[in-house]
């Protein structure tokens, strides 16, 4: 019996926590708090919107895990999309990941990460968006490699 190559499944200690900062608590949770209690007004509704993003989220992870459960083939949303539409389909979705969303999830969590990092320091306007475009810089090489 002939044996293919395998991936090594094995996940670092660096790369999980990554890939849990990353995709789990995303940066929107950083983001929209402000927003959504400026529109809100009161506590109470705040929290009433961020309990039903919860349940639609929590909906979202449950269909993920039924597809998950449903379709065992390695391959992910590539793999789900392929068995509901095609194959053409399941390749654009694939192309538009990897050219358009992966890149803005990663620029946006480096934008996050450099505002963050500066503006405790309370700089001038020029200099606070120089040293934060320095520090998103940093955060995609950092991100990317």
């Amino acid at each position: 019996m002939k044996q293919g190559i395998n991936l090594k499944r094995k996940i670092s200690l660096f790369n999980g926590i990554t890939i849990i900062v990353g995709n789990v608590i995303g940066t929107g949770i950083f983001l929209s708090p402000k927003g959504v209690q400026l529109e809100c007004g009161s506590p109470a509704l705040s929290l009433i919107i961020w309990f039903v993003c919860g349940c639609i989220t929590m909906l979202g992870s449950m269909s993920y895990a039924e597809l998950g459960t449903t379709i065992p083939q390695s391959g992910g949303p590539y793999t789900y999309t392929m068995e509901a539409f095609g194959s053409a389909v399941a390749f654009i979705l694939l192309w538009m990941n990897i050219m358009l969303m992966q890149p803005v999830g990663l620029s946006l969590l480096a934008l996050m990460f450099g505002n963050y990092i500066v503006q405790p320091f309370f700089l001038t306007a020029i200099l606070h968006f120089t040293l934060c475009v320095c520090w998103q810089q940093l955060a995609c090489l950092l991100l990317a490699s």
